[in-house]
């Protein structure tokens, strides 16, 4: 049966951080979704992991006071890359890395913040400080029921990355884990 016949537009197989993202951006645009989980909760290895995302130049990045440059962007990609990815691929990534930082929070409300922390080669031209972003840390009482069916690593605190290499005032901890904030993945 094609999923035309069975009522839908997309059918996203897996419900991670890009399984997600892609079915909201396909609903947004007025596609019928259907997405589908093999287990019996959603969130993928996207909420267990630290959930950063490397964006750089984006809105949230300038906000945080970080500065950044598309050369310098491009020519730190073209080195971790080895030159084996297409210049317009590289090209294509910087142009809608942005944007698709803006869409999570001005359409998803997904608020993002940038990580004070360099890039993996610091020393390599073209690194910057606090390209990586991650979600803030996001409360679970609006989810009612589906705040179970979200998966979520036992090994992560509710801790951001900052928070988690500086600590949190244990009042504030508690108190997040009292209301199951969640961060990083499953942020």
């Amino acid at each position: 049966m094609s999923s035309r016949s069975s009522g839908h537009d997309v059918v996203v197989v897996g419900s991670g951080g890009a399984g997600l993202v892609a079915a909201c951006a396909a609903a947004d645009v007025g596609a019928r979704v259907l997405v589908l989980e093999a287990a019996d909760r959603f969130g993928g290895t996207t909420a267990l992991s630290g959930g950063q995302m490397w964006i750089p130049g984006s809105e949230q990045m300038r906000r945080a006071g970080y500065e950044d440059s598309r050369g310098d962007a491009l020519r730190y990609l073209e080195r971790v890359t080895l030159g084996a990815t297409p210049q317009e691929t590289l090209e294509a990534f910087l142009d809608q890395g942005p944007r698709l930082a803006n869409y999570l929070e001005n359409d998803l409300g997904i608020a993002l913040q940038a990580v004070a922390r360099h890039d993996y080669h610091p020393d390599w031209a073209g690194a910057r400080f606090g390209r990586s972003l991650e979600p803030a840390p996001v409360p679970t009482a609006g989810l009612g029921t589906l705040r179970d069916r979200v998966l979520k690593s036992d090994s992560r605190g509710p801790l951001t990355a900052a928070e988690s290499r500086t600590g949190l005032d244990e009042a504030t901890l508690r108190a997040r884990r009292d209301a199951d904030v969640r961060t990083q993945g499953s942020g």
